[in-house]
């Protein structure tokens, strides 16, 4: 510039430009990692997660029951679009339009006895109330706590096969007894409510355990075992994992009171199974299964491949599952509970050893035959569900945290189901 005072607008206008340039690239930098990473800024807090959605607002977690069911409601509406093109979406919008479906009456379905199942007898047709003997010859009862897609489901389907033992799928117990009220509150009526709904669940077309969890590529029934009866009744339970937990977390003093009356009215021991798995699978398969509509109960169409990224759902379904593992906590302490705890990943391994421990726990004996079935129905593998769904750092990060604060998680994380 001394030596060529002519030049002095050239190169001024020159760091102008290189000025601009930087600025644009910090910019297209921004937009990339926008792009990458979400529009949510995402806020870590101690206990749970905000953020910002694109519309500029806050995403408070629900403070009570009534705002957690509309916010999973709104959620469900979304992830009810996920994967849909313009042709399925308006195919949803004329189902949504058309009236609610009547729901048949249960049709049976009994299953046929293949060959050497000859010593389990037909489903009886029509429902017959237990007898006054088989109530008092109950000897232990069993309930679930934990949290939904865990694999409390096929351990207790499992269970029910037993001959000794009947267990309902999801009949949540603890809050029909407090929703009904304690005018019904006898040993028979629990334990009938119970057997329904086995007996139900199993002979049923559209059973749980029979064909309707086939929307889910996976069926929950025992051809050949006892589901939906028994030979010799001794233990009679429940498995509503995530619906117990909650009960406790909304009120735990009034579900104190609760089942200090069930215990002095059922009068005999007790059991309680919480089934296990990595934390990030639970989440995970969580925030794909969180469809409405007519897609409620059907898996998002996800892969490692094809991953999904929602982190509204995310984030709640990271809170629901902490929420309840604290309340599995809580409940061991306060209502001094027998807690077995069951590891899906052990289960897979060896099937066998993890239905003698809890047969063991119940005080039932289970035969070779018995065993050989369960472990033909158990999982070859469990599916890395984590790898399905993309993590933002915080929700990844609070998940991490979170696995080293309660005793039955830390084995876990991300990349290990055992860590040493």
């Amino acid at each position: 510039r001394s030596r060529f005072p002519e030049a002095k607008e050239v190169v001024d206008e020159m760091r102008r430009n290189r000025r601009a340039a930087l600025a644009t690239l910090f910019i297209f930098l921004c937009c990339c990692g926008v792009l990458f990473f979400g529009t949510p800024s995402s806020v870590q807090t101690e206990d749970s997660l905000r953020y910002e959605d694109p519309d500029g607002k806050i995403l408070h977690l629900p403070q009570n029951e009534d705002e957690f069911e509309t916010l999973i409601h709104e959620l469900r509406e979304e992830l009810s679009q996920v994967n849909q093109g313009p042709q399925e979406r308006a195919l949803l919008e004329t189902k949504n339009t058309e009236s609610e479906p009547v729901t048949p009456e249960c049709s049976i379905n009994p299953p046929t006895v293949s060959e050497g199942d000859s010593e389990v007898p037909p489903f009886p047709i029509g429902f017959t109330p237990l007898s006054e003997s088989a109530v008092k010859g109950v000897e232990r009862f069993v309930y679930f706590i934990g949290y939904g897609r865990s694999g409390h489901s096929i351990i207790a389907s499992m269970l029910d096969a037993h001959p000794n033992i009947i267990i309902a799928h999801e009949y949540s117990i603890f809050e029909n007894l407090r929703t009904m009220g304690r005018n019904v509150f006898s040993k028979e009526f629990i334990f009938n409510e119970l057997y329904w709904n086995s007996y139900e669940s199993a002979i049923c077309r559209d059973g749980w355990r029979n064909i309707a969890m086939n929307k889910k590529r996976y069926t929950l029934d025992m051809p050949g075992l006892w589901q939906g009866r028994f030979k010799e009744l001794k233990v009679v339970g429940d498995k509503a994992a995530g619906y117990t937990a909650m009960e406790y977390h909304n009120s735990p003093g009034d579900f104190t009171e609760l089942y200090s009356e069930f215990l002095a009215t059922i009068g005999i021991p007790v059991q309680v199974i919480h089934v296990v798995r990595n934390p990030y699978d639970i989440i995970a398969n969580d925030q794909l299964y969180m469809k409405s509509g007519p897609d409620y109960g059907v898996k998002l169409n996800a892969s490692s491949s094809n991953r999904l990224f929602h982190p509204k759902s995310l984030t709640v379904c990271v809170n629901q599952t902490f929420t309840k593992a604290e309340a599995v906590v809580k409940m061991k302490q306060a209502l001094n509970l027998n807690v077995l705890d069951i590891y899906m990943e052990d289960f897979v391994v060896d099937p066998e050893a993890t239905m003698r421990k809890l047969c063991s726990a119940l005080g039932v004996e289970c035969s070779e035959r018995y065993l050989k079935k369960c472990k033909n129905k158990a999982y070859k593998e469990l599916p890395l569900t984590r790898d399905f769904v993309l993590w933002p750092k915080p929700q990844f990060d609070v998940v991490k945290k979170k696995c080293q604060e309660f005793p039955f998680f830390k084995r876990y994380d991300f990349y290990n189901n055992n860590k040493q």
